[in-house]
């Protein structure tokens, strides 16, 4: 027992200590080892950057700084494409779904201190093929064509939303004079002042199964809100508020004066 133990111990402190050489911490050089086991060493030096894909805490920026300490280049391919992951990945904390590549150029040169103008779009290409990011062509006019690119989850995400809003069916008739006319009387009631924009937001949101009421803070959002729910009531259909946060939720209540449930909560 004695002898299997320190056999064990034994291939246990090597990685450790080959992981703690590198910069990487004892609480994640514990985790890849239970994750990787005996085969840790060669899986981290194969490549580094396997560790923010497969560990959650460990980014780019942590597997980078191990690359570069094991020897890899750096304009070397494994750690260009492993940038451009990271980049199209990131987006999404800005609000996009998919990149253009002279974004991509901007981005990747400033994150690794490379220049790839020359060399990014056959890396892209490369990329594409071995599928490790996806592309959608945006017509721009009738003759240019744009290519976007996409990290692989953004890409089937905005694919499988879309299918399911193209399945809500078609949308109501809907007596759209009618629909305007309610909306004026009510605004002059209840001395709402919307302008032309929000007006004609509030009818669209009725006349269509699917709709995205979106703007910068302070537009009228939440007073376009209220007119389009007391519409949709009037109309004598259900409506249930929801929103991301129990702070975001509580405006809409106290605005609208209807029950606004988080998203969890309404879903259970």
């Amino acid at each position: 027992m004695i002898s299997e133990a320190w056999t064990e111990h034994k291939a246990i402190r090597e990685v450790m200590m080959f992981l703690q050489s590198h910069g990487i911490s004892t609480l994640f050089a514990v985790r890849i080892y239970k994750e990787y086991g005996d085969d840790a060493i060669r899986l981290v030096t194969e490549d580094p950057y396997r560790l923010a894909n497969d560990f959650y805490g460990i980014g780019f920026f942590s597997a980078d700084k191990v690359a570069l300490s094991i020897g890899l280049e750096p304009d070397s391919q494994q750690r260009i494409l492993a940038g451009i992951k990271h980049v199209l990945a990131a987006s999404r904390n800005f609000g996009h779904c998919y990149l253009t590549a002279s974004q991509i150029d901007k981005e990747v040169n400033e994150l690794l201190q490379l220049n790839l103008s020359d060399k990014l779009l056959d890396l892209l290409k490369y990329m594409e093929d071995e599928k490790l990011l996806m592309v959608r062509e945006l017509a721009q006019d009738d003759v240019t064509v744009e290519q976007c690119y996409y990290s692989k989850s953004l890409y089937f995400d905005e694919l499988y939303v879309s299918k399911r809003i193209s399945g809500i069916g078609k949308s109501p008739e809907i007596d759209k004079d009618r629909v305007e006319s309610w909306i004026s009387r009510y605004c002059e009631i209840k001395e709402i002042s919307l302008s032309d924009e929000q007006a004609s937001a509030a009818q669209g949101v009725v006349c269509e199964k699917f709709s995205i009421l979106t703007g910068g803070p302070g537009c009228g959002k939440t007073t376009t809100t209220l007119v389009i729910v007391k519409l949709i009531e009037a109309m004598g259909l259900k409506v249930l508020l929801a929103a991301p946060t129990g702070r975001a939720a509580q405006r809409m209540m106290d605005v609208i004066g209807k029950e606004s449930k988080t998203i969890h909560r309404l879903l259970g």
